[in-house]
């Protein structure tokens, strides 16, 4: 794309402060504003998908939270990030608590574990094909009891929010989910 690797961070945090002086009413390059205006004052909330403590430290200047995610399904990966962005926030002088969202691949019906280990293998494998069946064969949100189970263990973790992305693309699932959702209230 023409973007070279080095600079990639403080490429990031300058579009950031350029997209949210744009969304304020600054002009654009050409002496123009940008529009429409953003309903939000300040625009669209921005999520970080940082990790490490380098890149939660920057994004505690610009984002509203994190978006993480955990391949395994593991709830204390998530509590991690969560107290890690927390501490992030506190770092930089912040008062207002960052929002937490999660997420994980999900598979529910008729060979939910076979269509996971199958959707996870074929995602991964850009990595490598040994690490795509490891992390595949690892992976075990293909029942509503589990996938029930770790919305209450990061629901405890402090998750605002949780990001399913289904392993499959056959409707059904979207009412088997709502099936768990309702299962929670």
């Amino acid at each position: 794309m023409g973007s070279p690797f080095s600079g990639r961070h403080k490429r990031l945090d300058d579009a950031v402060i350029e997209i949210k002086r744009l969304w304020a009413g600054g002009a654009a390059a050409d002496g123009e504003k940008v529009g429409p205006a953003p309903l939000q004052i300040g625009g669209p909330p921005i999520m970080a998908s940082a990790m490490g403590p380098k890149s939660l430290a920057r994004a505690a200047q610009w984002a509203v939270g994190v978006s993480g995610f955990t391949l395994l399904g593991d709830s204390r990966e998530a509590g991690r990030l969560f107290r890690a962005t927390e501490n992030a926030w506190s770092n930089a002088g912040r008062t207002d608590k960052p929002r937490l969202v999660t997420g994980s691949f999900v598979a529910l019906g008729n060979n939910a574990a076979e269509t996971l280990r199958n959707f996870a293998a074929t995602y991964l494998q850009v990595f490598s094909p040994d690490l795509a069946k490891s992390l595949s064969e690892a992976m075990t949100l293909n029942e509503p009891s589990k996938l029930i189970d770790l919305l209450d263990q990061v629901e405890a973790e402090g998750a605002d929010e949780f990001i399913v992305v289904p392993a499959t693309s056959d409707p059904a699932m979207i009412d088997q989910l709502a099936d768990v959702v309702a299962s929670r209230q």
